[in-house]
């Protein structure tokens, strides 16, 4: 901490603001800065300069404005980029519901996003695979993981219709996931037989013919939302309230989020975005997806924590961290984590 000190000979005709301004502080700041300071360095503490002859002053001073200022060059574009994603991530994601064993994830993900070709479209165009999923550490063998995972492949990588601003707003050719989940299928019932997994491969392609169902499961899965946010919440200065997805396949509820920096190295900068659940809903309102539009008796506590590692230079994207709990009546009803690292 000392060596981000000086110690600062008073001249002649020096005032306090004088310094302060050399310096482009502020005369309280600077008051305030060698009375918190002075006892580090064998001074006194003082109100004026009459009969002062050293004080503290900050090696490498930077306003707000300063400071503020490095943090946006620093930051990605509030236009969604390209240059954003590296190729692939790493992601592992846990779930813990009251009263279970903890859930462990663990798969990759390989992002592509270009500019979208039709004239009518001013957004973006992603592609997004998952795919080598492990669940506790080990390949599940089990046979219903097996055709999950089988009916997630026959469609991947998934395309999404993706805003300026950073969100997923819609799925192009839609129609096409049931072409070719139906013409994959026929390998499928060969190696899945029996009528769970016939009920199974029905259920998944009913799902493939509703374009507004698929579309709000992909908006509401905590994955997408942390990997597509609104590039805007980079830059908010003032608490604001967005609307987030805590439970998938449920309606968004409003949060009030803030955003702070931290440096974590010459080279990288996190961005955290905190938010607390800023309206009244109920545990069974987002539970059953849509709301009773009555006051709750109890509460839902809710609170999101969205931390993005950017490089200050490329602006890419070098680890994402999200975390969402859920309390009812003071105890916890649902925790989920994940992180994707670049790989």
């Amino acid at each position: 901490m000392l060596n981000d000190l000086l110690i600062y000979q008073i001249k002649t005709n020096d005032t306090l603001t004088s310094i302060a301004e050399e310096i482009g502080m502020s005369s309280q700041e600077l008051l305030n800065f060698h009375n918190s300071n002075c006892q580090k360095v064998g001074l006194l503490w003082f109100n004026g300069l009459a009969g002062i002859e050293k004080i503290v002053i900050p090696k490498n001073y930077k306003s707000e404005a300063q400071i503020r200022k490095e943090i946006d060059q620093s930051l990605p574009s509030q236009n969604l980029a390209p240059a954003f994603f590296a190729a692939s991530y790493h992601c592992k994601e846990s779930f813990l519901n009251a009263g279970e064993k903890t859930m462990n994830l663990e798969y990759e993900v390989e992002v592509a996003l270009r500019e979208n070709e039709e004239e009518s479209s001013s957004g973006l165009i992603a592609s997004v695979k998952c795919f080598s999923f492990k669940k506790d550490g080990r390949t599940p063998d089990d046979k219903m993981s097996e055709l999950s995972i089988s009916c997630i492949d026959s469609i991947n990588p998934l395309l999404f219709d993706v805003a300026i601003g950073g969100t997923i707003k819609g799925i192009p050719q839609f129609k096409k996931l049931a072409e070719t989940f139906a013409a994959k299928r026929i390998e499928l019932e060969d190696f899945f037989t029996g009528e769970v997994s016939q009920k199974y491969m029905d259920k998944f392609a009913g799902i493939l013919d509703n374009e507004a169902y698929f579309l709000s499961q992909i908006q509401s899965t905590l994955l997408y939302q942390l990997l597509f946010p609104k590039m805007d919440f980079f830059y908010q200065r003032k608490a604001k309230l967005e609307p987030f997805c805590p439970v998938k396949n449920s309606f968004p509820a409003d949060f009030l989020f803030e955003t702070t920096y931290e440096h974590v190295s010459e080279q990288h900068l996190k961005t955290i975005m905190s938010g607390k659940i800023a309206e009244a809903i109920s545990l069974p309102e987002l539970l059953r997806g849509r709301r009773s539009g009555e006051e709750p008796e109890e509460a839902l506590e809710a609170g999101i924590i969205l931390k993005y590692t950017t490089d200050k230079e490329t602006k890419e994207l070098q680890n994402a961290k999200a975390l969402i709990t859920l309390q009812q009546d003071g105890e916890l009803y649902k925790e989920q984590h994940i992180e994707l690292r670049k790989n």
